[in-house]
């Protein structure tokens, strides 16, 4: 099989060659492991045959012009392309992972009610807006098309789109947003909707184009559980992913979705709203993939799962680390092998490529 191949067997629950391997690594871990081994100027996703590829599509937001002001040593405030104001901070000592990351907190939110967001954001959700380069009626339409049918030649190649929960805190900050979904709830509901229904008219676009499928990132947990009930996002959240997946369960088309955090009371309305794949699997958050094979590996296809905290640590640790997690999610196929979250900074290129190498050993269905 090659890397196409294998994926999509993988995504559609069968069994292929050997697991699949995908990841993402943070600039600061590149820069770590070009010291450590990793060919100076090689990017790691091509060095270890990552297999996912995405089309991503930076022109979404509803296009106010940043501006980022530092403020002293320690202090930048910067306007985002939502329209809202946030502040990144840094101290000393500060891990570089963290600063490349950008710890970002909302100072002023653009959107404090359902006035704000009918006046500020929703005449800017125009997926047919020419100047949006996955819109319809983009002049680089031809050009994009060329781009995904170069990608798909080697990899299933994805768009990678924000959610409307993440999209929707961009605009109104986390506390905003979770009191609002308390007190509020029809302005969330509304708000919700109409990005769901922009985010979906921008899916039809790219599907058109030849996209493989949905990766969403959309983070709806933290360590102990979603920010809101199972209820909550039925009621509000739920609707917008049924939009988002109608044109992917048509087409039969993968929808993968990242969130961090223990998102397992979700699980069952994910499935529903036609979540096909999940990802990271934090094991820290108690995303335990052994349990969740045994639930829903008839339904969902997972990516990641591998302890970030172990691939940090000894060659002994990764080893039982990747083994069991290959022995407990390979069976049946849909298991594609990485990262529980991404692969920070403090993790070293030979224990890395330690795991590339088990994957590959033990991964195997058939010789």
């Amino acid at each position: 099989m090659n890397s196409r191949e294998r994926v999509l067997s993988i995504l559609n629950l069968e069994e292929p060659d050997r697991v699949a391997i995908h990841d993402f690594v943070w600039p600061d871990t590149q820069k770590r492991w070009e010291k450590e081994g990793l060919p100076s100027g090689v990017d790691a996703s091509k060095y270890f045959g990552f297999e996912l590829s995405f089309v991503h599509c930076h022109d979404l937001t509803p296009g106010y012009e940043g501006i980022t002001v530092k403020l002293n040593e320690r202090s930048v405030i910067v306007g985002t392309p939502y329209g809202s104001v946030g502040r990144d901070g840094s101290w000393p000592g500060m891990p570089s992972y963290l600063r490349s990351g950008g710890l970002h907190a909302e100072i002023q939110p653009l959107v404090k009610n359902l006035d704000d967001f009918k006046e500020k954001v929703e005449p800017y959700l125009d997926a047919n807006d020419p100047r949006r380069l996955c819109g319809s009626n983009s002049p680089f339409r031809k050009y994009l098309k060329i781009k995904i049918e170069r990608l798909k030649k080697e990899h299933v190649t994805l768009v990678s789109l924000r959610g409307p929960y993440v999209y929707s805190v961009s605009l109104c900050g986390v506390p905003r947003m979770l009191h609002s979904l308390l007190k509020d709830p029809r302005f969330v509901r509304y708000m919700i909707d109409k990005i769901s229904k922009f985010t979906s008219e921008i899916l039809e676009n790219l599907i058109e184009l030849g996209v493989d499928g949905l990766w969403m990132r959309d983070d709806l947990a933290y360590r102990h559980g979603p920010f809101f009930s199972p209820e909550v996002f039925r009621k509000i959240i739920m609707p917008g992913y049924v939009e988002i997946g109608r044109r992917l369960r048509k087409e039969g088309l993968p929808f993968i979705l990242h969130s961090d955090g223990n998102i397992k009371t979700l699980i069952p309305d994910l499935i529903r709203s036609g979540v096909t794949a999940l990802n990271p699997l934090e094991v820290s958050a108690g995303m335990d993939i052994q349990e969740l094979k045994e639930k829903y590996g008839d339904k969902l296809a997972f990516i990641g799962g591998i302890d970030k905290r172990i691939l940090a640590g000894t060659l002994k640790g990764i080893k039982e680390e990747v083994i069991s997690k290959l022995e407990a999610a390979c069976p049946g196929g849909g298991y594609i092998i990485g990262s529980d979250h991404s692969v920070l900074p403090d993790i070293p290129f030979r224990n890395y490529e330690y795991m590339v190498r088990l994957a590959k050993k033990y991964g195997r269905y058939r010789p």
